[in-house]
Order: structure tokens, then sequence, then C-alpha cells
């Protein structure tokens, strides 16, 4: 508000709705904006909109007001694990599959895959350990568990049913690899 921030959605999430609510005094807008000459001169020189004040107030107080925050900016590395969890999981939760089978040759495009399907399991136990529902149904019918089916404790366990790997060697590959 006025150049302030008193919200932050998440960046990165599981969840299909994020919903970021936050309280503003609506006439500190209009008394900020009013203060501003217009950029524009065509603006200046519009007639004005007649105003109605109607002395009706949705909040009680304006001690609840949202708090000015400072913005969680993610580092380029966290963006470049993230984007890609996230698209994985929505990816594999709405296709019906029961994980990913990626063929390993060794080189940078396939660990890195490995990577992004580690860092996914991350955040559904993540989320699962904050109580999402919908990501624990999610998990529930992706892995086929049943209801009374305990969830994978660790991301490793996750990663082991969810992830199968075979070793496919290239023309590409190195010796190193080979071994």
């Amino acid at each position: 508000i006025n150049g302030e921030f008193v919200a932050q959605g998440s960046q990165f999430t599981l969840a299909d709705v994020e919903v970021t609510v936050a309280t503003v005094d609506l006439d500190d807008v209009t008394s900020f904006r009013a203060n501003r000459g217009s950029r524009g001169p065509q603006v200046e020189r519009a007639e004005s909109y007649p105003r109605c004040h109607i002395p009706v107030f949705i909040c009680q107080s304006t001690s609840i007001l949202s708090p000015v925050i400072s913005i969680n900016y993610h580092m380029p590395e966290e963006e470049i694990m993230y984007g890609p969890s996230v698209w994985l999981w929505d990816y594999l939760r709405r296709s019906n599959m029961s994980g990913f089978f990626l063929p390993l040759s060794g080189g940078i495009d396939s660990s890195s895959t490995a990577c992004l399907v580690g860092s996914m399991c991350d955040m559904v136990l993540h989320a699962c350990h904050n109580g999402n529902s919908q990501v624990i149904a999610d998990l529930r019918r992706v892995m086929r568990l049943r209801s009374n089916d305990p969830l994978p404790a660790t991301a490793h366990e996750m990663v082991g049913k969810l992830f199968t790997t075979c070793y496919m060697a290239s023309s590409n590959s190195s010796v190193e690899t080979k071994r």
C-alpha cells in the first residue's frame, strides 16, 4: 500500500489455491494519491468524478491494519529448485501416474532431474507434516496407499517409492561413468 508491502503469498506452493489477505486503510491510499501530482497532463485537465462519502466502516478499528513487512526474495538457486519441483508434483498428481522413471546417463541432465525429484519429495513431505490435507490425499492416491497405511517417514523413503532409475550408457558417456 502506497509503495509498502503488507502481505506476501508463497512464491512456490503445492496448494491448488492460496489466498493472501491484508487489511488496509483505503483513506490512506486516497490521501497518498491526492498528494502526488499526475504524470499525465490529460488526467490533470479531466473533470473529477463526483464522490459520495458513506460513513460505513468495514473494520471496527484501525489498530488491526496489516503491518508493513519486508519481502522475502528467493535466491536464484532456490527458484531453480522450487519451480520445477512444484511443477513435477503437479504433473505427477494430475497425470494419475504413480511415479517417475529416469534413464541415467551420468550427465548433468539426468542428475539434475534426480535432484529435482528429491526436492519435490522434500516439499511434499514438509506439506504433509504441516497438515496439508490436499497434499496428503494426493500423496495417498499417487502412492496407492490405503487410509490406514502410514505415509513415508522421510523424503528418502518417498523417493524410493516414486522414483525408478536405470543406467543407460550413450556414446557421450565417459569412461568414469561407464565404470
